[in-house]
C-alpha cells in the first residue's frame, strides 16, 4: 500500500513540476534605446510596438538608461513608435520578426511639438547583436522549391551556415557546427 501512495505522490510531484515548463514558441523580441538629438538617454518615453498584419500592440516605457524591451512577440511585420511630451513622435516601420529574432531598434527623438511625427522606413541590421549564437531560417520558398532527394526534410539543415553532412555507418548524419 505504501508503494502505491509513494507512486501517486511522485506522479503528482512530476505533474506539478512540469506545469511551469515552456516549450520553444514561435516568438521574438524587440529591444533598443531611446535617445535625444545629443545622444543622451531619454527615460520614461512611451514605446508602442504594433504588428502591422494583426494590429496587436504592446506598450512599454523606457527605463532610466533609455532602454526598453518588448518580449514574447508573435512573428510578423512590426512598427515601433516612440513618443514623449516635448519631443516629436518617431515611427520605425518595416521590422520583420522571425522565430527567435531579437532585433535592436534604437530611436532618436527630435525636440519639437508632439503633433509632429517622423516616419522612418528602412532595413534593420541583420546582425544579431544581443546573442552570440549562430542561427538560420529556412523560408517557405526554400522548403517548397529546393529539390530534396527522397523528400527528406532533414536535408534542409544543410542550408544553415556551418552545417555539415558526415557519413555514419552507411547512412548520412547531419551535424550542426558553429563557424570559427
Amino acid at each position: 500500500m505504501k508503494t502505491i501512495a509513494l507512486t501517486i505522490l511522485i506522479a503528482a510531484a512530476i505533474v506539478l513540476a512540469s506545469a511551469n515548463l515552456n516549450a520553444q514558441g514561435a516568438t521574438a523580441a524587440i529591444s533598443g534605446t531611446v535617445l535625444d538629438p545629443t545622444g543622451a538617454a531619454i527615460a520614461g518615453a512611451s514605446i508602442t510596438v504594433r504588428n502591422v498584419g494583426t494590429a496587436f500592440s504592446q506598450t512599454v516605457v523606457s527605463n532610466d538608461q533609455g532602454r526598453y524591451l518588448v518580449p514574447d512577440l508573435p512573428i510578423g511585420e512590426y512598427e515601433v513608435q516612440g513618443s514623449l511630451p516635448g519631443f516629436q513622435t518617431v515611427i520605425r516601420r518595416g521590422i520583420q520578426l522571425t522565430v527567435g529574432s531579437r532585433p535592436v531598434v534604437d530611436l532618436q527623438l527630435p525636440i519639437g511639438k508632439t503633433e509632429e511625427t517622423i516616419s522612418v522606413t528602412g532595413e534593420i541590421s541583420q546582425v544579431e547583436t544581443t546573442s552570440s549564437s549562430v542561427s538560420s531560417l529556412v523560408n517557405q520558398v526554400q522548403m517548397r522549391e529546393l529539390p530534396l532527394n527522397g523528400r527528406n526534410f532533414e536535408q534542409l539543415i544543410l542550408l544553415a551556415p556551418g552545417a555539415l553532412s558526415y557519413p555514419a555507418g552507411g547512412s548520412s548524419a547531419l551535424v550542426g557546427r558553429a563557424a570559427t
